[in-house]
């Protein structure tokens, strides 16, 4: 087999295909309509033929700019502080209290307006632990946390790489999710099929490579976020490159 020949016919029809996904969402724009349920059964075969298949909506395109963030480093003596002055709730608070009270604790602590969404509750012994990010305009920044254990009234402690919010660039169309997905899949192995559980746009900083501890400030680009087979997380840029 003309391996060479195989890959430049490969390489043009993931051209193609990326031509025609991006004349779709232009034309999407620019006529100002949503896309059909015949498009979206286009794009849904498109992908089915690279392997993946889809649990979830693809959701739209947005514009955004890279995002400078500041890690937020809490000493003990501010956070103890903060700990020691939180208003207290009946133990058997319900979950909607619970939240509004680690909410409150964490407005106190930050000193300002801030965004926080709730990504996760779960149980943790006695204990309830609510998992907030940072975010930016409903968008989370990938990569932050904020994680409060909750017990007898209270939070009693706060695990975090907190990444406040500080200036976004100038913004910027990004590409669409079903072109991120067709490049997710050409980064993995031909053949197997993948199940795709969740896409969505995030700010992504990835500090997964640096000391962190002493960073004061960075930037966290635009990404789309696709979270695969048994909770495993892709990146993608979300610009076109």
């Amino acid at each position: 087999m003309d391996w060479k020949k195989a890959k430049n016919i490969i390489i043009a029809a993931l051209l193609l295909t990326n031509l025609f996904l991006l004349g779709l969402n232009l034309y999407a724009r620019y006529e100002g309509h949503q896309q059909t349920a015949e498009e979206q059964r286009a794009i849904q075969q498109l992908l089915e033929e690279r392997g993946i298949r889809l649990g979830a909506e693809l959701p739209a395109q947005e514009r955004m700019g890279a995002l400078q963030v500041e890690y937020v480093h809490l000493d003990a003596t501010r956070l103890a502080k903060a700990l020691l002055e939180q208003e207290s709730l009946p133990a058997d608070a319900s979950e909607a209290e619970i939240e509004q009270s680690c909410r409150a604790f964490l407005r106190a602590l930050a000193g300002r307006d801030e965004e926080f969404l709730l990504q996760s509750v779960s149980a943790a012994g006695a204990q309830t632990e609510l998992r907030f990010c940072n975010a930016y305009h409903g968008i989370p920044i990938d990569g932050s946390y904020l994680i409060c254990s909750w017990a007898d009234g209270r939070v009693l402690s706060l695990q975090h790489n907190w990444l406040r919010p500080l200036e976004e660039g100038s913004r910027m169309e990004t590409m669409a999710a079903a072109v991120a997905l067709l490049e997710f899949a050409g980064g993995q192995s031909r053949g197997a099929a993948l199940e795709v559980e969740a896409v969505e746009l995030v700010y992504w900083l990835d500090d997964s490579s640096m000391e962190t501890a002493e960073l004061l400030s960075d930037t966290a680009m635009p990404a789309w976020r696709i979270t695969w087979g048994d909770g495993l997380v892709a990146h993608v840029s979300a610009y076109n490159e």
